[in-house]
């Protein structure tokens, strides 16, 4: 059986909060964030960038495959089959952002869901 494990997604997490921040005045002052995970248990999350910021689902699989090959009848008549079972499952992981005392999300430029 030959089986694939789904990736996981990157955790953050903090206490009394998480910041997150790409300040400086370029182009590239840019926050791209897919499939995280983001926690503050007792706290505010601060996103902030002078640029763009970008989210992103990513999609998330999981692949089973079994073989198994057998024998049938006399020997006289014998059948040789063989069963294939796949299983696939695949769903999307999203950027989760969770905090008790609120998020703060501030962008110099667009801010991007996809």
């Amino acid at each position: 059986m030959l089986k694939t494990p789904p990736t996981l997604a990157a955790e953050l997490s903090g206490k009394t909060g998480v910041s997150i921040s790409a300040p400086y005045a370029n182009e590239n002052s840019r926050i791209s964030l897919s499939a995280a995970n983001i926690e503050a248990e007792n706290g505010k999350i601060k996103i902030q960038s002078y640029g763009d910021q970008y989210y992103y689902a990513r999609q998330s699989e999981l692949y089973t495959f079994e073989r198994r090959s057998y024998k049938t009848g006399k020997w006289y008549n014998r059948k040789h089959i063989t069963e294939v079972k796949e299983h696939k499952n695949a769903k999307p992981d999203a950027v989760n952002l969770s905090a008790s005392q609120g998020i703060d999300i501030k962008s110099g430029g667009s801010i991007d869901a996809y």
